[in-house]
């Protein structure tokens, strides 16, 4: 709730703005009635708390669902989007893939984009576009003359980097690294077109997919992107959102964990604020290292 605008403010309504009981004994000089009045140092009256809501300064990550590889006939599919706090990460795009001998699709736009597919008698296909902010474009598929089938899938955009970027089109793009040490968000790695090997691409950091004959899924609770087959594209990672001393007010969230489309990674929601002890709901909760870490590994609501 919001302090009155005018008028007397006791010490108890302090307290319950605060989510201490209202007894409680604070002293105004305290590190949360500061950040409460909005007075960093200096002297400090009840007047100073006129007009105000409590706010939570967070570190904050959203990543959305990682797009799946792709195939013959558009077997593929983008990851859905993840939200919290009027923030929405854009689900990863899932790979291109072919429509005929002659012909095919790029890879899906989306969080970061999908790959693209290489076609039988044609040259392949491009990669899908990633969300500004949020991730990279795909790669194209890599070509190459002769026989049918021969060329590289291309790797899936990531949170941090573009599919294709470390020496081959077949890599996915490399996740971010957020502030507790994990890198979220790869791309998906392409696979190798089928009769003539070529070597699959390397998965992104962040829980991109492996790529071949036996393509890998990408991790749960990264937003990786699917690695893609011998044809058709790898799926783009999800979109991430990252935010340092975001600031929440005292309220109830929906928060909104989205899943991976197909062999696309799922993702989560995180949030961290310094303490030793919980002052907030919702999610796993862990504390460690002078911080408070709510989890969400699946749609649920944050209440601060």
């Amino acid at each position: 709730m919001t302090l009155p605008a005018s008028g007397t403010i006791s010490r108890s309504q302090v307290n319950v703005e605060i989510l201490q009981p209202s007894n409680a004994t604070i002293g105004m000089g305290n590190a949360t009635p500061r950040l409460l009045a909005k007075v960093p140092s200096g002297p400090i009256s009840l007047s100073n708390f006129y007009s105000k809501t409590y706010q939570l300064l967070v570190d904050l990550l959203v990543v959305a669902g990682g797009g799946s590889a792709n195939g013959v006939a558009g077997l593929g599919a983008n990851g859905t989007n993840s939200s919290a706090f009027s923030q929405t990460a854009i689900g990863g795009g899932g790979g291109g893939y072919v429509y005929n001998d002659f012909s095919g699709y790029p890879g899906y736009n989306g969080g970061s984009g999908g790959g693209g597919s290489i076609v039988r008698y044609a040259a392949g296909t491009g990669g899908g576009s990633g969300t500004v902010g949020q991730g990279y474009n795909g790669a194209a598929a890599q070509q190459f003359s002769g026989s049918q089938w021969r060329g590289r899938n291309g790797g899936g955009g990531g949170a941090g980097q573009a599919g294709g970027q470390r020496g081959s089109n077949g890599d996915g793009g490399n996740g971010i690294q957020w502030v507790n040490g994990n890198y979220y968000g790869g791309g998906g790695a392409g696979g190798s077109g089928p009769f003539t090997y070529y070597g699959d691409g390397s998965p992104g950091l962040g829980g991109g997919g492996v790529g071949g004959f036996s393509y890998g899924s990408g991790a749960v609770n990264t937003g990786g992107g699917g690695g893609g087959p011998e044809i058709g594209g790898a799926g783009g990672a999800g979109g991430v959102i990252q935010q340092s001393t975001f600031s929440i007010i005292t309220g109830s969230y929906v928060v909104t964990v989205g899943g991976g489309g197909g062999n696309g990674g799922s993702g989560i929601v995180i949030v961290r604020y310094p303490g030793s002890s919980a002052i907030a709901t919702g999610g796993s909760i862990s504390i460690s290292g002078g911080y408070v870490t709510h989890t969400f590994t699946s749609s649920g609501t944050f209440s601060f």
